[in-house]
């Protein structure tokens, strides 16, 4: 019964019990303590007797994390060469953070047990029901009502996280308030407090976007409170470095929200059959943004190409019959060429026989470059509209954009049409050597001669998608031969052969050929049809996505790339004659 806790949380895309237990990993009792020292510093003995009392209050509620601490807090007091009132500001604010923390969890711990209570009571409901009018429903009707139970459940998860959450955040700016003023006043607050969850703490362990959240699963997904702690350090001063985290989540929760996507439940380990919608909304959001501002040309480009992405892991089963007809057309050639061939092409004929979890491992993948792609492309522009490339300039510096992105923005600022046309240059390089480079190499590296076949697979299924581009193998058609000499009495005979193929020479997931490919052939077409006929790209980018992708579909076009491979092998012969020259 899909009641369990994993359950409920990993479909409501909140979890109510890990923000609780990020309030419960502060210790109120070690931050009372280190007040009491303050106190005792400043010398007002009755302050430092009601702190201690406090924090002996707080040590019978249970907290105190790790035991006794290891710091010694009087000495630490003692050391700072501060006025008894400077020293009475640390002890006061440093009461408010332990106050504020143990306000928060006492709070979010009543949440969770209202959650459980809320929980139980429809589990009792549906148990009910089954012990009546259920017992008499066919399983299918039985199973509609259970997912009703199911999603009344699951609301309650998402009502009572997202109060939880905001007691988190609410928590989290506070601090960021506290530590600046403790900051202010000389007193850095020791890495060994257990001051509970810290916002700027955050890490950036989901950029790849290879997991469900954003590129911090350490942070919310509600823009308003990101806006909140964005603001919150803003006001406090912090270097924009110190936020990287926080404005890398903000921006792309931004994204996201515009492009209808909820990133707590896009997770590509689901394949594409467990996020209905998400790949056609992502298409859709470049599209539409592109639409209300021309100007962002990446966009439209991004949009008129994600299609031939998105279809090919859609159907990434067909490789297995791909690979077969080209074993097939391997078997046919005369063994010095069959030994002659590339490796890749070897690799692809291979996947034959490939597993369905290699394929699942494989969709995986693509789903998270689609992901890291939009939360990193997503995030910029959204940082642009939002703040301009005042909004840029902040990225920049906090480590997100690099100088180069970060110049083209200014390009794209100035309406000038060639610096324009630069910036799509610079967003493409960013996408395809910056963000998904290490992506491809690691589908490439998987499981020695997998990695390799199921890659070059993909190189071999690419489709033109702008008009007047060509597929990776028009653009460079793999040429391949080899000879075999057979000996004589007097001479010997070889034969050689050339072979012109309607595969590709390169693997997409080599940089630099894929580098070479797009911006050779994809990219100028794209940047030559919106100089020239925008209208047509306009009309490309405003029809259906799911049309477009339907269209490219392998499934579709399988026949087509059959048909190619199996008549567009053209085998030049030659045959040459020699020997030991004739007496004279």
């Amino acid at each position: 019964m899909p009641f369990d806790q994993a359950s409920l949380t990993a479909a409501a895309g909140i979890d109510p019990w890990a923000l609780t237990e990020k309030l419960a990993s502060g210790d109120p009792a070690q931050i009372q303590t280190l007040a009491t020292a303050f106190w005792s510093a400043a010398g007002d003995a009755d302050d430092a007797r009601a702190s201690q009392s406090r924090a002996d209050e707080y040590v019978a509620e249970g907290y105190t994390v790790d035991g006794s601490s290891p710091v010694d807090f009087q000495a630490q007091a003692r050391s700072l060469q501060s006025s008894p009132e400077e020293l009475t500001q640390i002890a006061r604010i440093l009461d408010s953070v332990a106050a504020d923390l143990d306000r928060g969890t006492d709070a979010a711990q009543l949440e969770l047990e209202g959650l459980v209570g809320d929980v139980n009571a429809v589990i009792a409901a549906y148990n009910s029901f089954l012990s009546g009018l259920g017992r008499q429903l066919p399983p299918e009707d039985r199973d509609a009502v259970e997912a009703g139970y199911v999603a009344d459940a699951v609301a309650a998860v998402q009502a009572r996280g997202a109060v939880i959450s905001g007691l988190v955040v609410d928590y989290e700016v506070a601090l960021i308030g506290y530590t600046k003023s403790l900051s202010d006043l000389g007193y850095v607050a020791l890495e060994e407090l257990d001051e509970g969850p810290n916002a700027l703490a955050a890490e950036l362990d989901n950029e790849d976007g290879l997991h469900a959240g954003g590129p911090s699963t350490q942070l919310p997904l509600d823009a308003d409170q990101l806006r909140r702690l964005k603001q919150a350090a803003e006001a406090a001063g912090l270097p924009a470095v110190d936020m990287k985290p926080l404005l890398a989540q903000y921006y792309a929760v931004l994204a996201a929200d515009r492009a209808g996507i909820d990133l707590a439940t896009w997770d590509p380990g689901l394949g594409v059959d467990g996020n209905p919608g998400t790949i056609n909304a992502v298409y859709d959001y470049y599209g539409d943004l592109f639409a209300q501002h021309p100007e962002l040309q990446w966009l439209g480009f991004a949009n008129m190409v994600g299609p031939t992405f998105a279809a090919g892991f859609q159907d990434l089963d067909m490789l297995r019959d791909l690979a077969r007809e080209v074993g097939d057309r391997i078997e046919e050639l005369p063994e010095p060429l069959r030994e002659a061939l590339p490796s890749e092409v070897r690799a692809l004929a291979a996947l034959a026989d490939v597993g369905d979890g290699e394929l699942a491992w494989f969709e995986t993948q693509f789903l998270a470059m689609q992901k890291h792609i939009f939360m990193d492309q997503g995030g910029m522009h959204e940082a642009y509209l939002a703040d301009g490339t005042d909004g840029i300039d902040t990225m920049a510096t906090a480590g997100l954009v690099d100088r180069k992105t970060q110049q083209a923005w200014s390009g794209i600022e100035s309406g000038d049409p060639s610096r324009i046309a630069a910036a799509t240059v610079q967003f493409s390089d960013r996408e395809q050597n910056q963000i998904i480079d290490k992506q491809y190499k690691q589908m490439r590296d998987h499981h020695g001669l997998v990695g390799e076949g199921f890659t070059y697979g993909m190189s071999v299924i690419g489709s033109a998608s702008v008009p007047g581009t060509r597929t990776p193998g028009e653009y460079s058609p793999l040429d391949f031969g080899g000879s075999v000499t057979f000996p004589g009495l007097l001479v010997d005979t070889t034969l050689s052969a050339e072979v012109t193929t309607p595969l590709p020479d390169f693997n997409v997931a080599d940089r630099e050929s894929r580098w070479d490919y797009i911006t050779h052939d994809a990219l100028p077409r794209y940047q030559e049809l919106i100089a020239q006929d925008p209208d047509t790209v306009s009309r490309i980018v405003a029809s259906p996505i799911d049309q477009r992708i339907a269209e490219q579909r392998i499934l579709v076009r399988l026949p087509e790339i059959t048909e190619d491979l199996v008549t567009n092998w053209d085998v030049d012969a030659d045959v040459d004659v020699h020997g030991l020259p004739w007496p004279r």
